[in-house]
């Protein structure tokens, strides 16, 4: 059974046999949506619309928002690269982007900012040879390794 799940086209044929499924027990039709009880087709429809017309709008700003975090972590990973900034420079900086979307309002920790910015650089440099990506941060992780460290004294 594994073995046949492990197959993409016949996971998507159980996908697609499970919606259908489904659809007939609830005797949903297409282009009609499942109406509370008690009211008419119409409100329920607006209603439903208005409430993804909502959720669209909530997510598009989520996104915008991700978006302008990525550019400013680019940015600040340019200038780290140029020698423009330090090591200590870009995490506070990466500290400060990340504050915008804090969860509980736990700051992430020194680690935490140090592989971001890995990572970030990686997504910098991928489109280069992976042998000159490692070279370039090899510098940069014995800093990380460096400023763990002394974090940890």
């Amino acid at each position: 059974m594994a073995r046949w799940l492990a197959r993409p086209i016949l996971r998507a044929v159980l996908v697609l046999v499970a919606i259908s499924a489904a659809s007939v027990l609830l005797k949903i039709t297409p282009g009609r949506l499942p109406t509370p009880a008690g009211r008419g087709d119409s409100q329920a429809s607006q209603l439903f619309l208005r409430s993804e017309a909502r959720n669209a709008q909530e997510l598009d700003h989520a996104i915008d928002e991700m978006r302008a975090r990525f550019a400013a972590k680019q940015e600040a990973v340019k200038r780290l690269l140029a020698g423009e900034s330090s090591l200590a420079e870009t995490i506070a900086g990466f500290r400060v982007i990340n504050s915008s979307y804090l969860v509980n309002g736990s700051q992430p920790s020194k680690e935490t900012l140090c592989r971001d910015v890995l990572v970030h650089v990686r997504y910098l440099l991928r489109q280069y040879d992976d042998d000159k990506v490692d070279a370039a941060l090899a510098d940069l992780q014995r800093q990380i390794a460096s400023q763990l460290a002394a974090a940890r004294r």
